[in-house]
């Protein structure tokens, strides 16, 4: 979008944490996943071990957003 002249002012991720909106407790994609049976402690690291916030991160300096 750049390219195109749309000025890009700042970029907000869809989710922090896990997101239910969808009335199931199955889709989990949240930049940080809570493990709701050890008292709601925060990973960075969700179920298929990949660090979704680190993944993020590296986008947006890849990317000079």
């Amino acid at each position: 979008m750049l390219r195109r002249g749309v000025p890009i002012i700042g970029y907000m991720h869809w989710s922090l944490f896990d997101n239910y909106e969808w009335g199931s407790y199955d889709a989990r994609f949240g930049l940080f996943s809570l493990d709701y049976t050890k008292g709601l402690k925060r990973s960075a690291y969700d179920q298929f071990g990949d660090c979704p916030s680190e993944t993020y991160a590296a986008l947006v300096r890849a990317n000079c957003i």
